[in-house]
This record gives C-alpha cells, sequence and structure tokens, in this order.
C-alpha cells in the first residue's frame, strides 16, 4: 500500500514537471508570436513609405504612384559657354553649342558649373586641313597655292606677257583685221549686211505707223441722227483715219459692209434704230 502511494506521488511529480515544461515552452512561443507580430506590424507600417515597400494593386502590379519617372534626356541648342551653364536641366541633358559645333553632355548634378559638362567625342570626318591650314572656314589666296612649271616651264611674268600681247593684238584690230570662220553659217558679210538694211527698213515703217495715244478715241462716243425707228444715217463728230471706225449698236460692235457702209464721216445703218436704241463709235483721230 506505502509503495502505491510512492509511486503515485513519484507520477505527480513527474506529471508537475512536464506541465511547468511545458507552459515555459508555451509562454517561449507566445513570446515569440508577439515578436514577430511586432515587427510585421512595424514593416506593414512602411508599406508606400519612404524607405520602406511598395505595395501592390487590386490588379498584383504596383501602383503607378511607386513607379519611378522615367529619365527622358532633353537636347539644347545654345550659341555660348554662358548659355550652356544657364541651363535648367538634369544629368544626362545634351548641350549643343552652335559657336564651337560642339555637343556636351551633363554628367555632374550642377549644370552651372563647367567641370560638370562632358564633351562629347565625334569621329573624325571629312577634310580637316587644306594645304596646311585647318578650321572650319578655310580661304586660300594665291600666295598659298604652289604651281608646277617644270612641264610648260610658263611663269607669272611670261603668262602676263602674253596676256599684255593679246589685248595690244586686240586693240590694234578694225573689222577688216578680224577673221571669221563661216564654215558652219555660211554667212558672208552681204547676207550681214542685207539683214541689217531689212531690219532698219521694217523699224522706220513702225516709226512711221505709231499713233499717238491721244489720238485714240477708246471711249465709244454716240453719233448724231435721230433715232427714231426711221432714220439710218448717223454722222461722226471728228474727223478719223480710215478703216478705223468701228460702229456700236447697243454696245455690240456692228460689221462693216454687212451692217453699215462708211462715207466720210457719214455713217448709214443697214436698219433704223428705235427709240430708246444706242449707237456710238470708237477710231483713231486723223
Amino acid at each position: 500500500m506505502a509503495l502505491t502511494k510512492i509511486n503515485a506521488a513519484k507520477q505527480i511529480r513527474e506529471q508537475s514537471i512536464s506541465l511547468n515544461l511545458l507552459t515555459a515552452a508555451i509562454q517561449a512561443e507566445i513570446s515569440d508570436v508577439s515578436t514577430l507580430r511586432s515587427e510585421f506590424v512595424a514593416t506593414m507600417a512602411t508599406r508606400n513609405q519612404a524607405n520602406g515597400f511598395a505595395g501592390l494593386g487590386a490588379d498584383g502590379t504596383l501602383l503607378p504612384e511607386q513607379i519611378p519617372s522615367l529619365s527622358i534626356i532633353d537636347t539644347s541648342v545654345v550659341t555660348s559657354e554662358a548659355e550652356m551653364l544657364a541651363l535648367d536641366v538634369q544629368k544626362g541633358d545634351l548641350a549643343i553649342r552652335t559657336d564651337t559645333d560642339e555637343t556636351f553632355i551633363l554628367q555632374g548634378t550642377d549644370a552651372t558649373v563647367l567641370s560638370h559638362w562632358v564633351k562629347i567625342l565625334s569621329p573624325v570626318d571629312g577634310v580637316q586641313i587644306v594645304n596646311g591650314k585647318t578650321g572650319a572656314n578655310i580661304t586660300l589666296v594665291a600666295a598659298d597655292i604652289g604651281y608646277n612649271n617644270s612641264g610648260s616651264g610658263l611663269t607669272a611674268t611670261t603668262i602676263q606677257a602674253a596676256l599684255d600681247e593679246l589685248a595690244a593684238d586686240l586693240a590694234s584690230r578694225d573689222a577688216a583685221g578680224t577673221r571669221y570662220d563661216n564654215s558652219d553659217s555660211g554667212l558672208t558679210a552681204s547676207n550681214v549686211q542685207d539683214a541689217i538694211d531689212e531690219v532698219e527698213v521694217r523699224v522706220d515703217t513702225l516709226e512711221s505707223s505709231k499713233v499717238s495715244l491721244d489720238k485714240l478715241q477708246l471711249t465709244p462716243i454716240a453719233l448724231t441722227g435721230a433715232v427714231d425707228g426711221v432714220n439710218t444715217d448717223f454722222t461722226v463728230s471728228n474727223a478719223f483715219v480710215a478703216n478705223t471706225l468701228c460702229v456700236l449698236y447697243n454696245g455690240q460692235a456692228l460689221m462693216e459692209t454687212d451692217d453699215y457702209t462708211v462715207s466720210g464721216t457719214t455713217v448709214t445703218l443697214g436698219f433704223a434704230p428705235e427709240t430708246g436704241d444706242k449707237v456710238a463709235g470708237t477710231f483713231v483721230k486723223v
């Protein structure tokens, strides 16, 4: 009986120890969970915050405001260094200098500091030197151009002498002394002179036939005569050059012979205009 009680007490003591160990273990787990919960809460507090983490939207992707703006390179054209240093630009932007035909890129963060700009080197292309001269615009003068006369033997002096001789020869020649090769045209002096004479005759004819502007009666003037449905004779108030009269009936030009005849300053119509009709004419005054 006593042994049974001893065993029972031993079991109770062992179970008490196990319960205490289990309790301690559970409390430790609870403490770890509490710590993890605090850390999780602290981490979640940084969601979508600076130095935190980016949260996802309802579609499972990053929110637009969490995505940084793309860096776009701007290009500015300037005419001087001062204008380049005054640009409101960011790192990576370009400046084209028209004063030096050079392009610079902003490598630093301060556009007002020249050392923050780096010149972009371009490959060598095209002509870089002409007759020993360099630069964007090269001007050569006669002294810059050498002349090799080893073949011709000519010098500036001999060339100038030849030009002077040619000029003197031309100055001394008259028409009779000038040679003309007519193998292609076949023209002779007589042919040319005949053509000139014909032109002169035509010019004289044109001069004699010219009409002074003040003699042109271009504005129609009414012809004198009764317009009553009976009369057919009308008179021109001015003497006019033959064959220059144009008779107008109610503004329409009539045909001589077919519609009227002319005798001196008298015009006879082939019909009698009715009351209210208009008979007029234009002509060249004598």
